[in-house]
């Protein structure tokens, strides 16, 4: 809102909203994974793996967070939104494609 008052551009608005929904997506993903085991909409969470020597190591995927108290914290404050978003067809296609 406070872009839109400061009289920023569409273009920087339509970003901020790609942002946030996107953004809201991938935490909708982690908590269907923390809650159910898996997810649907998006790719699973996977901590980084240090490679043992003579071995390569692997990269991490899915949101991060940067303590696991704060993450957990956020997941709690989204959850009612989450699940109220589950139950609607825009979930149900978004997972469709």
């Amino acid at each position: 809102m406070s872009v839109i008052a400061l009289h920023y551009g569409e273009n920087v608005i339509r970003a901020r909203f790609i942002d946030y929904t996107s953004r809201f997506v991938r935490l909708a993903s982690r908590y269907e994974e923390e809650s159910t085991g898996q997810t649907t909409i998006g790719f699973s969470s996977r901590p980084f793996v240090d490679g043992t020597p003579g071995e390569f190591g692997r990269l991490g995927s899915g949101l991060n967070f940067w303590d696991e108290n704060g993450g957990l914290r956020e997941l709690q404050l989204n959850a009612n939104r989450i699940e109220g978003w589950r139950r609607t067809n825009g979930y149900r296609e978004y997972r469709q494609v």
